[in-house]
C-alpha cells in the first residue's frame, strides 16, 4: 500500500515480489543480469526481495526520462559484501 500523501507518479516502481515487472503503468520492466534471483526469507517488505550477490548480477531497464530536477532515486539495500572497493547501487 502507499502511504497518504506519497507520490503515485512513478517513472518505474520495482517491488520484486517475484518478479522484475514494472509496477507502474510505464512498463520498465527489468532485464535480470547474471545470477540475479528472488529470495522470499529476507525481504523489508512484499513477498521477495531482489538477491544478487555482488558478482556481475544486476536489474537493467530502458527508462528513459529527460527530468533534470526534483528526481528522487531510492533503493533498500541489505548489505553483506565488499566493504573495501567500490560498489555501485544506482548507476546510470
Amino acid at each position: 500500500p502507499t502511504p497518504s500523501g506519497a507520490p503515485t507518479d512513478y517513472k518505474a516502481k520495482w517491488g520484486f515480489n517475484n518478479t522484475w515487472s514494472d509496477s507502474s503503468a510505464n512498463g520498465y520492466n527489468l532485464t535480470a543480469n547474471g545470477n540475479a534471483t528472488f529470495n522470499s526469507s529476507d525481504k523489508k517488505e512484499g513477498t521477495h526481495a531482489a538477491a544478487m550477490d555482488g558478482n556481475g548480477d544486476y536489474g537493467s531497464a530502458s527508462l528513459v526520462t529527460s527530468v533534470t530536477n526534483n528526481l528522487t532515486m531510492s533503493a533498500w539495500v541489505k548489505w553483506t559484501g565488499d566493504t573495501t572497493s567500490h560498489q555501485q547501487i544506482i548507476y546510470n
